[in-house]
């Protein structure tokens, strides 16, 4: 026969340590539950869909600023769940994965950028690029919208029409560049005033004693460089040998619309400058504007100013060898 009293005990205590398990199981479920946040978009509807940017521009709208600088639409991306995105890279001809983090609302991070999702819809895609100052957003500097169309809604919506027309310049475009390239005409004398363009200047020596090289960017990430510094401050590397004297030059020129050479600024100490200048002013008129071949900067057709910068070294002919150094280049025969 039992104790009931005894019975009556251990039924208690097994019933605290009971409802105590649970409320502890309770309590991690809760805690290893993510916390959502409501003003998260849902990529359900989008995901494994394939979009193509049709434009990409600043926040008015137009894809160039005022110096030349272009934003081209280029991108090839798709969504893979929640976490992951595709993007198709032209170098590598290929779709190179990126993990995708939530930072808040429509911020996210992923292929090596920040970005806020403005448009999500199985049609259409609008981004918003992100320039950080430190934890926060720079306001000013985050003026970069990307529009992409779904490969679904362009074959239906533009039967026949390749991307490449698509992502033409609008009349929007070509009225500002219109504008700049004539502000750019009508002050070429004046650096502040170029626009530079993808379709740089073309400049070759037609001398052999003059030999000209366009310097290329290595590393790009290390040295903070884009890509699109190639055409905004193209550089180049002149040597001219049986020179008047042995010089190290650096300074920029203007081209204008008809190829010709004007003298943008020479960088050099301001104790030496006056003198210097008019060494390197000697130099195009002497040996530049009569030994090179030069095609003017164009966007969109139309031609312009544009600057250039030459690191230039000068080779003292071995005839000149026993004479006294000039200060000024020789005129050609």
């Amino acid at each position: 026969m039992y104790n009931s009293r005894v019975f009556s005990r251990f039924s208690l205590a097994f019933i605290i340590v009971s409802l105590f398990l649970v409320s502890c199981n309770s309590s991690k479920e809760t805690d290893s539950e993510e916390i959502v946040d409501p003003n998260k978009p849902s990529f359900d509807e989008v995901i494994g869909i394939d979009f193509y940017e049709v434009k990409r521009s600043f926040e008015n709208g137009i894809s160039w600023d005022s110096i030349g600088f272009v934003q081209v639409p280029e991108w090839h991306m798709r969504f893979e769940a929640g976490d992951s995105i595709y993007i198709y890279s032209p170098v590598l001809d290929e779709m190179l994965g990126y993990p995708m983090y939530h930072d808040h609302k429509d911020y996210f991070h992923f292929g090596r950028s920040s970005w806020r999702i403005i448009e999500l819809h199985p049609d259409s895609v609008m981004m918003q690029k992100l320039t950080l100052k430190g934890l926060t957003v720079d306001k000013v500097r985050s003026n970069v919208f990307m529009k992409f169309y779904s490969k679904e809604y362009l074959e239906k919506n533009y039967p026949g029409v390749s991307l490449e027309e698509l992502r033409k310049p609008s009349r929007q475009d070509t009225l500002f560049v219109k504008s700049m390239v004539e502000r750019s005409n009508r002050n070429s004398h004046n650096p502040d005033s170029v626009f530079a363009s993808p379709q740089y200047a073309k400049i070759k020596s037609k001398h052999p004693n003059l030999t000209l090289v366009k310097r290329k960017i290595d590393n790009i990430d290390l040295t903070e460089k884009t890509p699109s510094y190639e055409y905004l401050y193209p550089e180049y590397t002149v040597t001219l040998e049986n020179a008047y004297r042995n010089f190290n030059y650096v300074f920029s020129v203007i081209i204008d619309e008809t190829g010709f050479i004007r003298l943008g600024q020479v960088y050099e100490l301001d104790e030496f400058l006056e003198k210097r200048t008019g060494v390197v002013q000697g130099i195009i008129d002497v040996y530049l504007q009569n030994l090179l071949e030069i095609e003017p900067a164009e966007t969109l057709g139309m031609k312009h100013s544009s600057i250039a910068f030459f690191y230039m070294k000068g080779i003292r002919s071995k005839e000149l060898d026993g004479q006294p150094e000039k200060d000024f280049p020789e005129p050609l025969n």
